[in-house]
């Protein structure tokens, strides 16, 4: 057997996707070359030829079942418009995205962070030295040590 009848057996052998084009091949929608090699899957295969025998009672079924496609008058099509106009288009639910939900965020976060503030200016002990500032020496409790010559440093005496 040469090359090119090796690859026309194999064009024929069965493949994934050939049931999927035994309907259009009954319909006739196919192109010629894939019309005859669906024809020769639906000979060579029991499988194929049951699933092409179904399809085509299906077909004779609808055709069958109704005489005439039922008419629908201009009010009646009126009436599905208006209701399709009524309805609107429906929106699907987005998920937020982020600047949608940090900004609120941070907006409460600064609120908070600035009455705590504003609560500890009013409503602190004013007393209470705070750590960072220096300890606060009254102007009467200072007494200055002249230094004698020969002296180089000063003394100051912070009892009261």
């Amino acid at each position: 057997m040469n090359a090119d009848a090796k690859n026309q057996d194999s064009d024929f052998a069965p493949q994934s996707n050939d049931e999927s084009l035994i309907g259009p091949f009954i319909d006739g929608e196919l192109p010629m070359g894939e019309a005859r090699r669906v024809e020769t899957l639906i000979e060579e295969n029991e499988e194929y030829r049951t699933l092409a025998e179904n399809f085509k009672k299906l077909d004779d079924l609808a055709r069958t079942s109704f005489s005439e496609v039922p008419k629908v008058s201009s009010t009646q099509w009126g009436q599905v418009w208006e209701n399709i106009q009524k309805e609107g288009p429906q929106k699907q639910p987005q998920p937020k995205r982020f600047n949608e939900w940090i900004v609120p965020f941070i907006s409460i976060a600064a609120l908070v962070l600035l009455g705590l503030y504003l609560g500890s200016l009013f409503f602190g002990d004013p007393e209470a030295p705070k750590s960072e500032d220096p300890p606060m020496v009254q102007k009467d409790d200072l007494e200055e040590v002249i230094p004698e010559e020969g002296e180089e440093s000063t003394t100051v005496d912070f009892s009261g």
